[in-house]
């Protein structure tokens, strides 16, 4: 996927950058330093500077580290639309600073969740979609079993407890705290290993800060490569 379909309004910042300055440092051959600055403000800017197999990026959007380069960094070769490879190079400390909590994630990830369960008894791919869409499209604000049960029965498809089992997870996805809460103290382990479980790792979602910052540092890059020729 590429870098630009990751970030929320992408032409407003594609606009932004393509207007700001790009300004390159070498100190010696493993310290380096650039900036993609707004020329019209001290502040508006983001760097990224280079320390031996080191880079830390810092700015308006936040500041994050990669500690795992396997060669000398450079605004110019860091892969950019290789998110793989980026989130393969950060610092632990700077992957959890990037990951935030998202409740529209999270119904993504329990959706996913419940299709896979739903693969290992033998559904098949349309009707996993069906009952996905149906436990997508519940009204969450009141109790729905009845609705549950009566879908079940009429499609002869036996998966209530699982369906009954999402509802609640989706009565629970408001922050972090109350998800976690929620499966401490949820029937989890009636449908997956309680302690493996990748549910608990739903809703965690790449903070937009992250994308944003690497954009502007392609742009600088192709400024410099540009002012270079």
């Amino acid at each position: 996927m590429e870098l630009k379909e990751e970030i929320f309004d992408f032409k407003s910042y594609e606009s932004k950058f393509l207007k700001w300055e790009a300004e390159e440092i070498i100190i010696d051959d493993s310290k380096a330093w650039w900036c993609l600055k707004n020329p019209n403000s001290s502040v508006q800017k983001i760097c990224m500077f280079r320390d031996g197999p080191v880079v830390n990026v810092y700015g308006n959007y936040g500041n994050f580290t990669f500690d795992k380069m396997t060669c000398l960094g450079d605004v110019c070769n860091l892969a950019y639309d290789d998110l793989d490879y980026q989130f393969g190079k950060l610092s632990e400390a700077s992957k959890k600073y990037l990951y935030a909590f998202d409740d529209e994630e999270c119904k993504k990830d329990v959706i996913n969740w419940m299709k896979e369960h739903l693969s290992c008894d033998e559904y098949l791919d349309h009707e996993i979609n069906e009952i996905a869409e149906y436990i997508s499209n519940l009204d969450i604000s009141c109790t729905n079993d009845w609705l549950i049960a009566d879908f079940c029965e009429r499609k002869n498809y036996d998966c209530g407890s699982l369906l009954y089992f999402v509802e609640e997870c989706f009565k629970n996805v408001d922050n972090c705290e109350t998800w976690i809460d929620f499966l401490k103290n949820s029937e989890l382990g009636n449908f997956d290993d309680f302690y493996e479980s990748i549910l608990w790792e739903a809703g965690k979602k790449i903070r937009q800060d992250f994308f944003i910052n690497l954009y502007a540092l392609k742009i600088c890059g192709e400024k410099l490569n540009e002012k270079n020729k």
